[in-house]
This record gives C-alpha cells, structure tokens and sequence, in this order.
C-alpha cells in the first residue's frame, strides 16, 4: 500500500474538491480517489514498470483547477504461498520485467499470449512451465481457471474464447492452482488474476498486390479514386487511404487536413491519419500521383470524423422510475480534464454527443439510490 497527499500547510489540503487516478488503470482495479489522502494498493500493479498518478484539483465555488502527476514504480518481490504451504518460489527476473496485466500471488508465474483480443478469437493463459516442472517431482498440482461466459478449465493452461464477451471491457481471469506434498493430505491454494480486453473484430483489407496494377503507358487515362480501410472514421480510429489501383513507376504525395488541426502528410503510397486529438467534422484527403514521365493526377475526397456519443438512463433503485434533474459529474478515465457537469433531463437521461472515445466514470452525489443504464 502506498499513501499520496499534500504536504503538510499546503493550501491544496483544504477548500478543494479531490480526483486521483492511476493512468490507464480501471476504476474496478484501482479504485479512483476523491479525498485530500489516496491510498493505492499496489499489489494490482505491473512489477518494474513505472506508474503515472494523475490529479485533479477543483477550487470550491469556482471552475478554478490544478492538475499534476508523480510517478511510482513497484518492486520485485519473492512470490511465497499462503500460511499452509511448505515451499516458498522465488520470482524470476524474467516473469518480474515482463509487462503482463496479471495480480495475485501467482500473478509472476501467470503467461499470457496477448494484451487484448479482436471478438471471436482466442486468448490464451496459463502456468509458468518452469515452475511446473521444478514443483512436479514432489508435489502434485492441481487446477481451477474461470471466467465469464466459458467454462471452468483444469489444465496447466487456459483459452478463452470471447465470442460472448463484450467489446471495449478489460475482462478478468481467476486461477487457482493447488499443491499437495507427496505423501501429505492438506493442500496449499494460490491464486492469481489476469485482464485482458476484447476490441471490435475488424476486417482484413485487401493489399496494394490484391489490386490491378495499371502501366504507365495507361496513366492518363486510368482516373484513380481514393479508397480508406474503415467505412466510419471516429476519434482515435487510425485510417489507412490509397489509390483503388497500384500505378506502375508513380511518385506520390498525400495531405490531410481541415478544419483547424494540423496536416497529416505523406510521400508514400499510403497515409496513415491518427484522429486522436481531432475535433469533429469534415476533413479532407488529397493525393498527387506522378508518373515516370511526370504526368499528374490529383484526386481528393472529404471525410466526416466522428465524435463518441455517450446516452444513460439513471433509474431510481426504490422505484424504478427515471430520476430527472439529478446532478451528475462524469468524467474520462483517459483524462480527468475531459469533464461533464449538469443534471439529468426530464426523462432522466443524459445525452453528449461530443465525447472523446474511452472509458468514463459517473459520480452522482447520492450514488447507492440510483441505477444506471
């Protein structure tokens, strides 16, 4: 456990409202703190790997805020069974500096094959082999993984297959691995937590070789048209624009910009646009293509970019009906600058149509009465 605050007759310890946060960590994880003092339990974070802590400061009465971070960094620790157990492993250095989304006692022997997982494929976890291996000759190990929407599995690994899950969650495996000592009847439990998310299964493109080629001596009468790899672009989408044809000894040149925010520009066959950070609306894409003998096409296209839409019904628990004209504070995980104030409406819904996309908590002054939906 660590404890962050305010040094003591620091005029932030007083006439404020708090917001912490570990950056990049879910509220369910490592739960958001809104007092002058934020403890963090540290035994849910990645060993070795540095911790940005962010906070938010609002003046009381005013739209008056402080921002700042500090940077923590957990420490390797032997592994040790519970109370029951006879042996203690120590942690290798390569399951410590390995950056795995994985908790627990068994949480340096967990291997995982992936971060995160498109819908409908597989993710794969399982035990350290090692540690199998070195354990098995006096011991005989048993064991218990878990999960939403699949079945229990009992074998030194586990997949999970995520056609069932949701998009855009961090889901959680549990294990448990049991160790009888040969020749003794009680057994010692450890047990260990993995997360992984499930991203939206997008389809594979077709490459420059998939498509005609056009010669030269066909350059001028071959017209190109600009194709994107997405059908809908929204903020933080990377999409992919070329030419629906591969041109034979062409030079390119690609420019994407509008509505205020700086250009995106390419020299190769492609141009890859990052819309992180871009504000919704029209932009444009153009494209000069060159042949050998420095004959020109210039082709362009407009592209809306998309904002996130955020829609909540908050119901209230006792009666089941909307709760209108209830103040709520919602604000990004991603970054708690990103902030929503108002009250609900009539019909007790909350509509914002310019969110940027990731994950928001919402913060309701009488949380334990109301739902939301």
């Amino acid at each position: 456990m660590i404890k962050l605050y305010f040094a003591k007759g620091s005029p932030f310890n007083i006439g404020y409202g708090y917001f912490w946060k570990v950056s990049g960590i879910v509220e369910r994880l490592i739960p958001y703190g809104y007092k002058a003092l934020y403890e963090i339990d540290t035994s849910k974070l990645d060993v070795g790997e540095k911790q940005r802590v962010q906070f938010v400061l609002r003046e009381n009465g005013t739209s008056n805020t402080v921002t700042g971070s500090a940077y923590i960094n957990v420490r390797p620790e032997a592994i040790t069974t519970d109370n029951t157990a006879s042996t203690t492993t120590p942690a290798t250095e390569s399951s410590l500096t390995e950056p795995r989304k994985v908790y627990g006692d068994l949480g340096a022997l967990i291997r995982v094959n992936k971060q995160s997982v498109a819908k409908g494929e597989e993710i794969t976890f399982s035990i350290d082999p090692e540690y199998i291996q070195s354990e098995s000759s006096n011991a005989k190990l048993t064991y218990y993984w878990t999960t939403a929407a699949n079945e229990a599995g009992h074998e030194s690994s586990y997949t999970v297959k995520t056609n069932e899950l949701t998009i855009g969650d961090q889901h959680v495996v549990r294990v448990a691995v049991y160790k009888q000592v040969n020749g003794e009847t009680a057994r010692s439990q450890m047990n260990g937590m993995g997360l992984f998310e499930v991203t939206e299964h997008k389809a594979v493109t077709s490459t420059n070789t998939e498509k005609p080629t056009i010669p030269t001596s066909e350059f001028t009468t071959r017209i190109p048209t600009i194709v994107k790899d997405v059908e809908t672009v929204t903020i933080g989408d990377k999409v992919t624009f070329s030419l629906d044809a591969v041109y034979e000894g062409t030079r390119f040149y690609w420019i994407f910009d509008g509505n205020g925010a700086t250009a995106q520009k390419s020299s190769k066959a492609n141009l890859v646009v990052d819309t992180s950070g871009l504000s919704p609306g029209k932009y444009r894409v153009r494209g000069t293509v060159t042949s050998e003998n420095n004959k020109q096409h210039q082709v362009s296209m407009w592209v809306d970019v998309n904002a996130g839409v955020i829609d909540l019904l908050v119901m209230n628990k006792d009666t089941n009906l909307p709760e209108a004209n209830l103040p709520y504070t919602l604000i990004s995980d991603i970054n708690p600058l990103c902030m929503y104030t108002g009250n609900t409406d009539s019909k007790g819904e909350i509509k914002i149509t310019d969110a940027p996309l990731g994950a928001y908590t919402i913060r309701f002054d009488t949380p334990d009465l109301v739902i939301v939906k």
